[in-house]
């Protein structure tokens, strides 16, 4: 998202799946946050922009929802006709960062806050600022 200059840590855009609510869930959101651990060093998020955890390059184009995500009412009754988005990790600091210069050297970015700013403003504009339950 250019607007907040949200990036993963190797500058590459942030991602999230999203699975369209329908009927009564039309109006309800459910956003999970991907778990990835942080990287506690410079060598550790070097290693991180290489691999989906610190890159949208290395991740899938499409996901399976499973657990509290499923759309099947069976497995999910609850909220199997929700919105569901997975928002994909990839800040090395659990969507805490926000540090502006990037290191010449190093390359990386530390950017997570701008990341759940820039989704949350583009999950309102699709709907969510008109939810019911959240």
């Amino acid at each position: 998202n250019l607007k907040y200059c949200a990036v993963c840590l190797d500058g590459s855009p942030p991602a999230y799946h999203l699975d369209k609510g329908y009927g009564t869930g039309i109006n309800s959101w459910l956003v999970q946050f991907e778990g990835g651990g942080w990287c506690n060093n410079v060598t550790t998020c070097l290693g991180r922009k290489t691999n989906r955890l610190g890159s949208s390059k290395k991740m899938a184009n499409q996901i399976a929802f499973s657990g509290i995500l499923n759309s099947r009412r069976q497995f999910n009754p609850d909220f199997y006709n929700w919105n569901r988005i997975k928002v994909r990790y990839c800040d090395g600091s659990s969507f805490t960062g926000d540090v502006e210069a990037v290191n010449p050297v190093t390359k990386l970015h530390f950017r997570g806050a701008r990341i759940f700013n820039a989704v949350m403003e583009e999950l309102l504009a699709k709907g969510m600022k008109n939810a019911q339950n959240v």
